[in-house]
């Protein structure tokens, strides 16, 4: 039984003549895509993605999804992700850390790391302009948490920090294409298998196989069109897309489409039924056209992007076109991002996953720099003048990007740029909700030469949102998004009020206030952290001393050595001046140059009047050192000398810093775990470091006024399939059930299920649709038992491969012992002789009255009644099509076979010649569910096409 849920909810639109003053209807608000699905398959419960806005905030309009998964996550027994945005998985980290999400997670290693980076990006920009202190989030404690309605409660942030990130991503179990994954513990039974998805690079379609529930396909977001630097989506055949299997082979499209088509469920998206692609030449033609002029007339370019996601694919259009109209980079390409280099980096190691030419590059090109690596180490051995000035060059890789410059913020571009300068600047985050984007659309925006790209929508009630407001309504009807035209660019005539958050550095007096609570604060720390030294050396004197023969030397000894480490301060002031500084004072302490013990300095003299020693412990008189030097002593006790075990300790620590665990570890995962420690470590201190070499800052919020004068235009770049696409792709892949998630309302839900159902009534059983928070259950609930087959039965049985299983037909008897706790299956005939068999019973025993004989005619009838003969099942889903390929790939010679007609396919040679006979004719036919007729004279051909037949099946025997 599968039972999915919608945990969030997708782009709504506000009724018009409902301004903000007005409080909207339920369902009416427009919040933010982030996506989260719960499924449960057999009873385990699967999240599919766990996606978060950009601004992390929630309860304004990213709904209550954080509520949500603070309540399930516990529960979660498996984590799928689909792509690399933040509406994927941008809050994963934080579930990870703050929400008890311990559950495995799965998905392609460029989304792992793409991901990783692009909630890093995300994070730190807004670390950097806002004071997250403990109140601005929510606890992680349950028991502390409102009950109260969610959208009375204001905005809060949910932010992982950085190290949170790196771990739960380190963590998650990376899955390649085409690669089958049996699943263990709470999810044993289930197979995933992840395929490609475009749109992002390493975007997955999930396949999940369940025995009792059968097969599940997600395809969220994908695209079936090939793009520059990723191939399209496996969900269609003709999208030329070249997959890589785990072992490198490359395997047809045809076989990837027939490896997921004829789902039991498939859910995917409907967001973009309604909406038509603009063509990518007209799209590409606008984008270059606008970018041209305006940095040819001397002005500035800003287009919000990603980190990560579909930035590549922006970034090899403009480096393309840098490359031929100006190879000599008089304009500059620049990206403001503080994980851009990083990311390309990383991109670089990931071109496998690219388009089949571009993992072909990448191959060529590592393997030319190991050449060039080993012709340079060649080089270094010989004499200086026999090198020669023309080494070897390594082929660019398509990543390289020559014309890019990257700049970890606003201020290293300012350094490196004037202001005045034209360039094209990419920055983020699209939505401009925080970092350098929305501080850059505050000087872009004045300027009426000067133009801002929107390559998206943006989300709900962001400036992206406002802007692309003010350019749709300024579009002709036939040019609006969503028609397959690109529209004209405008100039800009509204105004826009922009809140901006920095951190910007102390002065004047706020900067001597702080420095003055610093030193304030460090004098504490150090008073205190000399009261506890004092404290702790004082209680090892202690320790010492009772531990000792009690000698009055010993406790003399310690004494000495506390004082001399205290002689600080004030007091070497009165150094050399004598007893005559403290003399009839009775005041402090004060230091000598030799040492006084105890409260020496304050006596007069060394014998009372009484003529009485008085001072020391003895009443012995005071005792003088000339040098201020103490004399350790060992100490013996009745079994020899007595050593100090915090000295064997302290060492102890010092090796473990030192990497001394690291030797000691016997396994892999100890060397890991220790390595992550020391990176831990490392980066802490960095951070420390970092902190000390920044000035002074506090965080500010600036209130802009900006008349928006600039030039606007919006060019498509989401890379997402379109209405076409949706009708024709679906039908191919004849699912059973369909569910499709991200409806925007009611009237498109409606549109669509009257549309695919015309489209799907011949293969779809069921279309759903469900809304926010409503429960589809599909199916019926099973069971799943463990048992152990006997071994006569596993003398006897068969198992036949279907698909990812080996099944058999088996008629058995369940049979409990007492000494294991999973049933065994014995046969029945055998149970049966074993029950009614009594080695004890009395042969002469005579007939019971309570017994019935049969007459004669009833033994008779018993006697000629057939015991039921054993039967074979045929399992699986014949297609004509695969039936003909296979006559002609593997029978030798090869069987021509044509169709000709709707499910009836003709065998045979001599069926499409002129002398045609009906000798190796044999004729194929599918006519009822599950009804396969072959019909032709018994001949060499009908044989072998039967079994071409049977070898299509699974067949499975009964004992």
């Amino acid at each position: 039984m599968i039972i999915f849920t919608p945990l969030s909810e997708p782009y709504r639109v506000v009724p018009k003549g409902k301004g903000k003053g007005k409080k909207a209807q339920k369902g009416e608000v427009e919040h933010v895509k982030a996506l989260a699905y719960l499924a449960e398959v057999d009873d385990i419960r699967i999240l599919i993605d766990c996606g978060a806005p950009e601004s992390f905030q929630f309860n304004e309009n990213g709904g209550d999804l954080d509520d949500k998964l603070r309540e399930i996550a516990p529960t979660i027994d498996l984590v799928l992700l689909c792509h690399s945005s933040m509406a994927h998985l941008g809050l994963y980290a934080y579930a990870k850390a703050r929400f008890g999400l311990t559950a495995p997670c799965y998905t392609t290693l460029p989304v792992a790391t793409m991901g990783r980076l692009t909630v890093l990006e995300s994070i730190q920009s807004i670390r950097a302009e806002n004071d997250l202190d403990p109140s601005s989030s929510k606890t992680t404690d349950e028991n502390e948490q409102s009950q109260e309605d969610t959208a009375e409660q204001k905005p809060h942030w949910c932010i992982a920090t950085a190290d949170e990130v790196n771990d739960a991503f380190e963590q998650i179990i990376t899955l390649r294409y085409l690669q089958p994954t049996h699943l263990d513990g709470r999810c044993a039974g289930l197979t995933l298998t992840a395929y490609s998805a475009g749109h992002t690079l390493g975007g997955a379609v999930w396949k999940l196989r369940s025995p009792s529930s059968g097969t599940l396909l997600i395809a969220l977001d994908w695209n079936h069109f090939r793009e520059r630097h990723i191939d399209g989506t496996a969900l269609v055949a003709s999208s030329g897309m070249s997959v890589r299997s785990g072992d490198g082979d490359e395997d047809s499209s045809n076989a990837i489409a027939d490896a997921i088509r004829r789902p039991d469920l498939l859910i995917t998206s409907m967001a973009r039924f309604n909406y038509k692609n603009t063509q990518r030449r007209k799209r590409d033609t606008a984008l270059l056209d606008m970018i041209h002029n305006t940095i040819r007339a001397g002005n500035t370019v800003l287009i919000p992007v990603d980190a990560a996601s579909r930035l590549l694919e922006l970034l090899v259009l403009l480096d393309q076109h840098w490359a031929y109209a100006y190879p000599h980079v008089r304009f500059p390409l620049c990206l403001v991002s503080q994980t851009g280099r990083e990311m390309l980096e990383r991109a670089r190691t990931l071109m496998e996953w690219m388009t089949g030419e571009w993992a072909r590059k990448g191959q060529n090109t590592a393997s030319a720099e190991a050449g060039v690596e080993e012709e340079e180490g060649e080089a270094r051995k010989k004499p200086r003048n026999n090198r020669s000035n023309n080494g070897a060059q390594a082929p660019s890789s398509p990543l390289d990007f020559k014309f890019l410059r990257i700049f970890s913020s606003l201020q290293a571009m300012d350094e490196a740029l004037s202001p005045s300068d034209a360039k094209v600047v990419l920055a983020w985050p699209p939505s401009l909700t925080h970092g350098p984007a929305r501080k850059l659309v505050a000087r872009v925006a004045a300027s009426e030469k000067d133009v801002i790209v929107l390559t998206g929508k943006g989300e709900p009630n962001s400036l992206t949102r406002q802007i692309y407001d003010e350019w749709e309504k300024r579009q002709d009807a036939t040019a609006k998004p969503g028609l397959g035209n690109q529209g004209e660019p405008i100039q800009g005539n509204c105004k826009l009020k922009i809140e901006i958050h920095d951190k910007v550095p102390l002065q004047g007096e706020e900067l001597e206030a702080h420095n003055e609570a610093i030193r304030a604060a460090n004098e504490r720390a150090a008073q205190q952290r000399a009261l506890l030294a004092r404290s702790t050396r004082r209680i090892e004197a202690d320790d010492n001393v009772s531990n000792g023969e009690g000698s009055s030397d010993d406790e003399s000894d310690e004494e000495e050595e506390d004082m001399l480490e205290e002689a600080t301060g004030e007091e070497a002031k009165n150094r050399g001046q004598g007893m005559e500084a403290d003399e009839g004072q009775g005041g402090p302490e004060i230091s000598f140059d030799i040492y006084l013990k105890g409260n020496a300095s304050r006596a007069n003299n060394f014998v009372e009047s009484s003529g009485e020693r008085t001072v020391g412990r003895y009443k012995t008189g005071i005792r003088f050192r000339t040098f201020p030097v103490v004399e350790r002593k060992k100490r013996i006790d009745g079994y020899g000398e007595t050593l100090d075990l915090r000295q064997w300790l302290h060492r102890r620590k010092q090796l473990e810093a030192l990497g001394g665990e690291e030797i000691e570890a016997q396994s892999a995962e100890d060397r890991r775990v220790q390595f992550q420690k020391q990176q831990a470590q490392k980066a802490e201190e960095e951070e420390k470091k970092r902190k000390e070499r920044e000035p002074p800052t506090k965080f500010v919020v600036e209130n802009v006024n900006v008349h928006l004068k600039c030039k606007l235009l919006f060019v498509e770049m989401d890379g997402l399939g379109d209405s076409q696409a949706l009708r024709t792709i679906i039908p191919q892949l004849e699912p059973r059930r369909v569910i499709f998630v991200e409806s925007n309302s009611a009237e498109q839900r409606q549109a669509l299920e009257d549309a695919m159902g015309k489209i799907l009534r011949r293969t779809a059983k069921d279309i759903y649709m469900p809304i926010m928070g409503e429960k589809i259950e599909i199916g019926e609930s099973t069971a799943n038992f463990t048992v152990n087959l006997g071994e006569d039965i596993m003398g006897s049985v068969r198992f036949s491969s279907f698909q990812d299983y080996d099944v058999t037909l088996l008629r058995a008897k369940v049979n409990f012992r007492t000494e294991s706790s999973i049933p065994m299956l014995e046969p029945v005939q055998a149970a049966t002789i074993k029950e009614e068999g009594d080695e004890n019973a009395d042969v002469n025993a005579e007939p019971r009255d309570d017994v019935i004989a049969l007459d004669d005619e009833q033994e008779n009838e018993r006697g000629n009644r057939k015991e039921l003969q054993p039967t074979t099942l045929f399992i699986g889903d014949l297609k004509l099509s695969s039936l003909k390929q296979t006559l002609s790939r593997t029978q030798r010679p090869a069987i021509p076979s044509e169709f000709i007609g709707q499910g009836t396919l003709v065998c045979g040679a001599s069926a499409f010649k002129a002398n045609a006979t009906e000798d190796d004719v044999v004729t194929v036919r599918k006519e009822n569910q599950g009804e396969i007729v072959i019909e032709g004279n018994a001949s060499r051909n009908f044989y072998k096409i039967r079994d071409a037949v049977y070898g299509l099946h699974a067949q499975v025997t009964g004992q």
